[in-house]
């Protein structure tokens, strides 16, 4: 499995890494905040993480619907 988290910091990838180690899962980390400029990193990913400075506006939501999310 494929997760891409955009917006993540420091502290977020120790933890999710630690928490990883149980499910192994393939994780991205990018520093970029999601947003219609960056929607295009998403592709390929099964699961994205967002966080609160992230846009999930209807128009992200449209183009992260049109990839192999779950």
């Amino acid at each position: 499995m494929r997760i891409g988290f955009f917006s993540a910091k420091h502290y977020d990838m120790q933890y999710f890494d630690h928490t990883n180690t149980a499910f192994g899962a393939q994780i991205e980390y990018f520093d970029y905040r999601l947003c219609m400029q960056t929607v295009k990193l998403a592709e390929g990913f099964e699961i994205i993480c967002a966080f609160v400075n992230d846009s999930l506006c209807e128009e992200v939501l449209v183009e992260l619907a049109k990839g192999a999310l779950k």
